[in-house]
């Protein structure tokens, strides 16, 4: 459906019907593999951050390897999923109007992995 270039093709009732159809089919799933893993990634980042990442202490807060382990494994994730749609896409990752947050996407999965080494490691 993305590459229709006729938009006279979405006013008909079985393209309408379609739509819904597969549309309830990939609602729960986007939720699911998704926005929930997102939420929870984002929460426990935040928490992190604002609770438990202290730069100056030299003891080390055990939390952190509960915390930022999780984060990097799913910003790893991100990542691969990014590359996987890089690889799927060619240059049109780069080219399309949405090429911004793609780049955004790869940047903060990217600073999270880097924070999270250079913060277990203790790289000032």
């Amino acid at each position: 459906m993305a590459t229709i270039k006729d938009d006279k093709f979405l006013s008909l009732k079985v393209a309408s019907v379609l739509i819904n159809v597969l549309w309830d089919y990939a609602f729960p799933r986007i939720i699911k593999i998704v926005l929930i893993p997102y939420l929870i990634f984002f929460l426990l980042f935040i928490i992190y951050i604002t609770n438990l990442y202290e730069p100056d202490l030299e003891k080390d807060n055990y939390y952190k390897f509960i915390f930022l382990p999780v984060c990097m494994i799913y910003a790893f994730y991100l990542l691969i999923f990014e590359a996987k749609q890089m690889y799927e896409t060619r240059l049109k990752y780069f080219n399309n109007i949405s090429a911004i947050w793609n780049i955004i996407d790869v940047a903060s999965s990217s600073l999270v992995i880097v924070f999270g080494f250079l913060d277990i490691l203790r790289v000032d």
